[in-house]
């Protein structure tokens, strides 16, 4: 049977290069300001029908910086579907940020981003809830995660 090669001798561990980690939680600054129009999980629309946001939904003026949370990389620039133009910032060890239901995106893919610069603007102004930006945490799996428990706690 084969064996893995040993480590050198006194070489260090290799550290991850991502720059977002369950040590960020609770400690990220918010992407826009603005209040919450929708919540993370199960919600009942007027309709009565039920829909699960994988995300939060924060409603500013419509032309609103939006800003990466973290430093990364681009991923993608793209729209998709009903969520609008699209920014999602790959922070390593699978976790990504997304931004959705912009106006328009300041970035392109492949494109290295620092936290707090911007990426583009608040859009989804012609949707139900108004201008807002859709806003996603993914994990390990893609799982989606509630930023809520991610982003620092206001007031």
């Amino acid at each position: 049977a084969a064996r893995a090669a040993p480590r050198a001798a006194g070489a260090p561990p290799v550290a991850s290069t991502a720059t977002l980690s369950t040590a960020d939680i609770g400690r990220l600054d918010w992407p826009v300001d603005g209040r919450i129009v929708f919540e993370f999980g199960r919600d009942t629309l007027r309709n009565g029908g039920v829909i699960i946001w994988n995300g939060i939904g924060i409603g500013a003026d419509a032309g609103t910086p939006v800003k990466a949370v973290e430093a990364g990389t681009v991923a993608m620039v793209q729209r998709l579907g009903t969520y609008g133009l699209a920014v999602i910032v790959e922070h390593g060890d699978g976790y990504y940020s997304l931004y959705m239901q912009l106006r328009n995106a300041s970035v392109q893919a492949d494109q290295k981003v620092t936290k707090g610069q911007v990426v583009g603007t608040v859009g989804g102004e012609n949707s139900d809830h108004g201008a807002h930006l859709y806003f996603e945490i993914r994990g390990k799996n893609q799982i989606a995660l509630d930023p809520m428990a991610w982003l620092r706690r206001r007031g």
